[in-house]
């Protein structure tokens, strides 16, 4: 018998600001905020606007998963705010005027006190308001000094492949093979085991580190990563961190949103 555990955060909350606005990529903004909602079922997403760009965080009902992106002030074309500031947001609300229009498509956001107006790139406007929220976003501190960066596109495709043969759960374990220490995923349906081998660089994981965690928690985290490389790092009994790189193309030059996922292992009850 196995149970997920609880994710526990820490983030301090700060409110010297009211005013804020900021003009990005509809694209960038779309990436952040479908996020939230498919792969993580949050009701609310944290912004926190300082004097280095706006952070999104947002965890799920049970805290056992949080998600955390970056807009950094560089790659915004334009950015002002009065203090910083962390509000609450619905984000069901952007679902609407995020659409995909493609490389170029900016989108407008202003918030005023407790009001927010954004204006997206094809004239659609939509009016929304802060929400109240008692949750604090904390961000555990995890010790693991290696990781592995791997192709999204691999690693989806092992646990779509594991999802299929309906293993409700994915044990990795890094193994060594043909000299190299590589990512084996493994899940089971009846008595049935199957293996799939995913390879990743610039790896410094230890042979033998392994977890087990939720299958469709990975398989709608990664239906969004599949494009990126990512940087993965877990240990056993401990949340796994996904750091990601999402591609965003604008007028001027191309850029990643810098990101990364928490989520936690299925440990013995």
């Amino acid at each position: 018998m196995v149970e997920t555990t609880e994710v526990v955060p820490e983030m301090e909350r700060t409110a010297t600001g009211e005013n804020a606005a900021f003009v990005v990529e509809q694209a960038a903004l779309r990436k952040i905020m479908k996020f939230f909602p498919y792969a993580m079922d949050a009701e609310e997403v944290i912004m926190n606007v300082s004097g280095s760009g706006v952070r999104f965080y947002a965890a799920d009902q049970y805290k056992t998963r949080i998600g955390i992106f970056f807009l950094n002030k560089k790659d915004l074309e334009f950015f002002e705010y009065d203090g910083e500031q962390t509000f609450a947001i619905d984000p069901d609300d952007f679902r609407s005027v995020t659409n995909d229009l493609g490389s170029g498509a900016m989108l407008k956001f202003r918030k005023a006190g407790e009001k927010i107006t954004v204006e997206a790139g094809d004239g659609h406007t939509k009016e929304i308001g802060t929400v109240y929220s008692p949750n604090e976003i904390f961000i555990p501190e995890l010790n693991m000094p290696y990781g592995m960066r791997v192709d999204g596109k691999a690693l989806y495709t092992a646990i779509k492949n594991l999802d299929d043969m309906d293993a409700e759960d994915i044990r990795l374990k890094t193994i060594k093979a043909k000299g190299q220490v590589v990512l084996q995923l493994s899940g089971k349906r009846d008595d049935k085991t199957e293996e799939i081998i995913v390879t990743g660089e610039k790896n410094t994981f230890p042979e033998g580190e392994e977890a087990l965690f939720q299958t469709d928690f990975l398989l709608k985290t990664m239906k969004l990563m599949q494009d990126a490389e990512l940087l993965v790092r877990f240990k056993t009994n401990e949340p796994m961190k996904m750091s990601v790189r999402l591609p965003v193309k604008n007028r001027q030059h191309e850029y990643r949103i810098k990101g990364y996922y928490l989520v936690s292992p299925k440990v013995p009850n």
